[in-house]
């Protein structure tokens, strides 16, 4: 019809009506990934003077992206239609409920929360000889109830709601289904699973009448949502209600990752939780299988890495373990009792045993800690600078890490037999920021003498990778550093970014950490400093190369720490794709003259377009630099995953400031022990146990502050082997009274530019 159409006329308002009415089937359908080029089309298609027209095809768009999770955008495309559907009372009336449902979802709940009872008190007296008109808003009323904590006046909403369908439209009419899904969780948070069941097998079977049993968003709701209520139940077919649930999830998943945008598949990783369930259902064979098929399946489609070939099983990600070591893949998961909110746990992988379910402590806890943790290295850093006044806090960072280890490492630990000595590490949310090398045993031991290596992996997949790593001695090496940086043409306005950037602290260590280098690195690497590194000079670097090295300033604009309450729309805050970067040598004089492709300010997407492919390892060092932002069962989005994305098999970041004085000296030291044993995950562990000393041991926290942060991600298999038998130089063992005096300036020069950079971006945003 559309192609007969089409040859009629490109312009035809019936073409139109064929191309909306096509996308609103094909939505309903579940086929999302068709439904936004047939709407394009159709509203490019549409004459400026078609105002309802106009407004009815944005409504569909908002309606998409509300379905995908880019409620932002939905509200942008609901209001716009708004402002076009006056003219029609029921099309205006539709439009306002829809955007009222993404400002819940988006977390505006009082705007939100007014328009939905507005609007359903307008649809009574609007529709009151017609009510099955009414049917939307009324169930849009019982799911602000239900978000409200207010289950009964749901319950009434959706009885109502379904007493008129029932009526008038008949007990199989595929309308229903949505009104039955709401009364099930409606009543399960009332506690009463069994009717909570009957109403959502209802739902399920009209689904599937009217769908099949194919991927469907509204299918994977019902489903999930039949899985927690045999969960509550405690039903004998739980699992295999989970199960259900589980692959359906997965094949949405599948879909967006073959198929949608980036924002697209992070919105959905935020609203559609795929591991919650196996985790709660316990079955660890389950939960290692499900952590396997999601977890970072985004990057891995930004690297090329999708195939024919089935995703990897726990016993593959077994088989790939060298003996001696294991496997820990943690997540983040909501529990059965909401107030408790989120929780962590892990599954444990080792050559020869059946994986390991072990519940670790909440994010509560692990924000806490965190949230401390840095109140202590910011006083820290404070005193080195001689700040006698600055108030100390309550918990040493002893205690913290103790704290840290007691939650979130020694459960996995108890488990691990004495023989493993090495670990790869798949971190979820808020893990991420966890200094691994630094966590203190019971005996004050930090974990980095107790284990040969911890690295870090986005997820058990990277283990079974068999490409062949490139020798560090077998190419060129290119070392970028930065000492100083030049002063702006003019002065800029007083607190914006650009005030911030002209105003970097000066790094004359990164000369000294090149010139170490320049003694290790292979004949024919490229050292470039100062005037020399520029954004397009990273674009045209050599694609041999073998290592890359920055010493640099790096920033971070982002939350401290993630929140557990609201999901994040990446459409809404788009800025969290480039809350970090590197500050090349113009970075400093950053102002909105200069193109954005050459303001020597290189974010993650500018990065990932990098030709790194023939890189085995990037090293950052530069304050903050593993700071990002972190999405549940994705990683972390920052510039150690955008190194990765351009193609690096490793990558070397830290997770606060680094002293400019101290880190020449543990790069070197650090880079022997890679060239000697080419076990590069290894040789940054062994260097932060050569320099991190005992709990007791005097200088413990100033140490912590200056080598606790590095930490390696790699894309490949874990590798073995013994401590790597390197005397390491005089020069390089640390003195703890003379370094204490040098990094005065550095740490809390770093440290105020941190502080600094995010009031700038809190007055920008104003």
């Amino acid at each position: 019809m559309i192609k007969a159409r089409e040859e009629q006329s490109s312009n035809s308002l019936s073409l139109i009506d064929s191309l909306d009415h096509l996308a609103l089937n094909l939505l309903q359908q579940g086929r999302y990934t068709e439904v936004g080029a047939l709407l394009d089309q159709a509203l490019d298609a549409t004459p400026a003077d078609q105002f309802v027209r106009r407004a009815r095809i944005l409504s569909h768009r908002g309606r998409l992206r509300h379905t995908l999770g880019s409620h932002a955008k939905a509200i942008e495309d609901f209001s716009a239609a708004q402002e076009l559907g006056r003219e029609d009372p029921e099309l205006s009336l539709s439009i306002r409920s829809q955007r009222a449902l993404s400002l819940l979802r988006l977390g505006h709940s009082v705007e939100g929360e007014a328009e939905t009872r507005a609007v359903a008190d307008k649809a009574r007296e609007l529709f009151h000889s017609d009510p099955i008109k009414a049917l939307p808003y009324i169930n849009n009323q019982g799911t602000l109830a239900l978000s409200q904590g207010d289950p009964e006046e749901g319950k009434a909403a959706f009885s109502e709601a379904l007493e008129i369908a029932t009526t008038r439209l008949g007990p199989e009419h595929p309308a229903l289904i949505t009104h039955f899904n709401n009364l099930g969780t409606a009543e399960q948070m009332l506690g009463d699973y069994p009717a909570a069941d009957e109403a959502l097998q209802r739902a399920l079977r009209l689904q599937r009448q009217l769908h099949g049993d194919g991927a469907h968003l509204r299918t994977a709701e019902i489903l999930r949502n039949l899985a927690r209520n045999a969960l509550l139940m405690e039903s004998n077919d739980s699992r295999e209600r989970v199960d259900a649930a589980t692959r359906s999830g997965l094949e949405l998943l599948e879909e967006l990752v073959l198929h949608g945008s980036e924002r697209d598949r992070l919105n959905f990783l935020e609203r559609f939780d795929l591991v919650s369930l196996p985790c709660i259902e316990g079955d660890a064979i389950a939960i290692a299988n499900v952590l396997l098929a999601s977890k970072g399946r985004l990057l891995d489609s930004m690297l090329g890495g999708l195939s024919q070939e089935p995703l990897p099983d726990w016993t593959q990600i077994q088989n790939a373990l060298p003996p001696n070591s294991a496997f820990i893949d943690a997540c983040r998961f909501q529990p059965l009792d909401s107030e408790l909110g989120p929780q962590y746990g892990a599954i444990l992988v080792t050559p020869t045993d059946l994986p390991q379910w072990i519940p670790l402590g909440s994010e509560s806890q692990l924000l806490d800690w965190l949230s401390v943790m840095r109140e202590r290295l910011v006083w820290q850093s404070a005193v080195i600078a001689g700040d006698q006044e600055a108030k100390a806090p309550a918990l040493t960072l002893q205690i913290i890490l103790k704290g840290l280890e007691n939650e979130f490492w020694e459960p996995v630990a108890r488990l691990l037999s004495p023989e493993v000595d090495h670990v790869a590490f798949s971190p979820d949310g808020a893990l991420h920021f966890l200094p691994l090398a630094a966590l203190l045993d019971s005996e004050g031991k930090p974990l980095c003498h107790r284990l040969h290596q911890v690295t870090r992996v986005a997820s058990g997949r990277d283990l079974t990778r068999t490409s062949v790593l490139k020798r560090m001695d077998s190419a060129p090496w290119t070392v970028l550093t930065i000492s100083d940086f030049p002063s702006p043409e003019s002065p800029p306005e007083p607190h914006t970014l650009q005030a911030i950037l002209s105003d970097l602290e000066p790094m004359p260590g990164t000369s000294r950490e090149a010139d170490s280098l320049r003694r290790l690195a292979p004949k024919d690497s490229l050292f470039l400093q100062g005037r020399e590194v520029t954004e397009e000079r990273m674009a045209s670097l050599p694609d041999t190369n073998s290592v890359l090295h920055l010493g640099c300033h790096a920033f971070y604009t982002g939350p401290d720490a993630p929140s557990s309450s609201t999901a994040l729309d990446f459409d809404e805050s788009a800025e969290l794709l480039r809350s970090s970067g590197l500050v090349l040598y113009r970075g400093a004089r950053w102002d909105l003259q200069l193109p954005e492709t050459g303001d020597d300010l290189l974010f993650p997407e500018e990065i990932a377009e990098l030709d790194l492919k023939g890189t085995r390892l990037v090293t950052l060092s530069s304050c903050d630099s593993g700071a990002g932002t972190p999405v549940n069962g994705e990683g972390l989005l920052g510039l150690q995953r955008a190194f990765i994305q351009a193609g690096a098999s490793e990558v070397a970041v830290a997770l606060w400031p680094v002293s400019d004085q101290s880190t020449p000296a543990f790069m070197e030291r650090f880079y022997q022990l890679a060239l000697h044993s080419e076990r590069i995950g290894q040789a940054l562990w062994q260097t932060q146990s050569e320099y991190l000393p005992k709990a007791t041991d005097a200088g413990f926290e100033a140490s912590v502050l200056r080598y606790a942060p590095f930490n390696l991600s790699q894309t490949g298999p874990l590798q073995g082997g013994d401590k790597i038998d390197l005397e390491p130089l005089k020069s390089h063992r640390p003195t703890w009274p003379f370094l204490v005096l040098v990094i005065v300036a550095a740490v809390a020069a770093r440290w105020l530019t941190k502080r600094l950079l995010r009031h700038a971006r809190k007055d920008i945003k104003k």
